[in-house]
């Protein structure tokens, strides 16, 4: 009697433990779920955000372009350099953040075809840019910001109004103000000319107008794929296999 008593409270101290594995492994398979839907939620999250941050400089490059007679000046062309009044250079989206927080030279056409210089206005977005979280400083200049997208990774700028003359390539490190400070710098390809990876060598997207474009998800790592690229033009849809 004892010993059946013994044996059966041994078996049912064996069960519960076996129960408790299965409880313990099904917390951590959910938990592990859990993640993963997270993860996934918040790269859609910032997608979407860098998405809506495209179509927010959209209307502010409009803007700009119907006051100033022309959109702003990348600094990369030759003779377009762009420097704060302390003499950093600023390049792609970092001289295009300082052209929307300046103040805009208004400009009017004349019979001859000239633009006259009419006056100067206040800044197309100023503390606007700050407010929607499109800038973070990498330097104490106001001014001197790198551009990011919802990743917290630099956004591209090519001012292309002069057609393929004013194409520039922008896989050199040196276009990202303070970027190089990084001690994990790294930098992606231009996607208009990733070979097998990105957009298949198109080059210049919008003649005449502006190329603005974000990594991604990939930010800017050797691991980008093409997919990843989020830009005012249309990106070719790649399988897992092209990836």
């Amino acid at each position: 009697m004892t010993s059946g008593t013994g044996s059966r409270s041994r078996a049912e101290r064996g069960f519960t433990m076996i129960e408790m594995m299965i409880t313990i492994s099904i917390i951590l398979m959910l938990f592990a779920m859990l993640i993963v839907a997270g993860g996934k939620y918040r790269r859609k999250s910032m997608q979407s955000k860098t998405e809506g941050q495209i179509q927010t400089l959209g209307i502010f490059l409009e803007s700009y372009k119907a006051k100033a007679g022309g959109y702003p000046k990348d600094g990369l062309d030759e003779g377009d350099r762009v420097e704060t009044e302390d003499g950093t250079r600023l390049q792609s989206g970092a001289a295009l953040t300082f052209a929307l927080r300046s103040k805009v030279t208004l400009v009017k056409r004349q019979p001859n075809g000239e633009l006259k210089a009419m006056g100067q206005e206040d800044p197309i977005a100023g503390d606007e840019l700050k407010d929607r979280d499109l800038t973070k400083p990498y330097l104490d200049d106001a001014f001197a910001r790198e551009l990011l997208d919802g990743f917290d990774e630099p956004f591209h700028y090519d001012r292309l109004a002069g057609g393929p003359p004013t194409y520039s390539r922008q896989d050199d490190g040196d276009v990202h103000l303070g970027w190089d400070d990084r001690t994990d710098a790294v930098h992606s390809e231009d996607p208009r000319e990733a070979v097998g990876r990105g957009v298949e060598s198109l080059g210049l997207q919008n003649v005449g107008r502006y190329d603005l474009w974000s990594h991604g998800n990939g930010g800017h790592s050797p691991e980008e794929k093409p997919n990843s690229v989020i830009a005012n033009w249309r990106i070719p849809e790649f399988s897992e296999e092209e990836e």
